[in-house]
Order: structure tokens, then sequence, then C-alpha cells
């Protein structure tokens, strides 16, 4: 077997890897807090932030805290590329 190959292939399988654990945190983080959230509840009235306090919770203070973890982690390896 060519050793090329087999290293594209060991890349491509470590990228789509990553891939799916950062897709895997991207939904799964915002459901984590102190506060259980319902979130039949959160789709029920998403922009009614008011009358549901579910639904503020999850796109005022959970979404924004996981992109930003996932901004800054991005930077972060970016940098340490840079760096390299």
């Amino acid at each position: 077997m060519n050793p090329a190959a087999t290293a594209r292939q060991r890349r491509a399988r470590v990228l789509v890897a990553g891939l799916g654990l950062l897709l895997g945190a991207l939904v799964l983080g915002p459901l984590v807090g102190t506060t259980n959230i319902d979130m039949a509840a959160v789709w029920a009235a998403p922009f009614d932030w008011s009358n549901n306090p579910a639904a503020a919770i999850f796109f005022m203070a959970r979404v924004p805290r996981v992109l930003l973890a996932a901004l800054v982690g991005a930077s972060l390896a970016l940098a340490g590329t840079t760096y390299q």
C-alpha cells in the first residue's frame, strides 16, 4: 500500500472525527447548565423571551457561550499553528 495514500486516509479520518466532535459539542453544549430547560418549551415560542424564560436562557446565555467557546478554541488553534 502507498504510504502517502495511507497518511491521507488517516488525516481524513482525524478531520472527520474532529468535525464530528465539534458538531456534537455545538449541539449538546447549550443543553448543559445549572437550570434544566425543556427544549419543547424553548421551541414553543423561541422569540417571546418575556413570557418564555427557557428560551431567554437558551438563546441569550447558552448559545452565545457555546459559540464564543468555539471561536476562542479556533483562534487558539490558529495561533498555535501560526507559531509552529
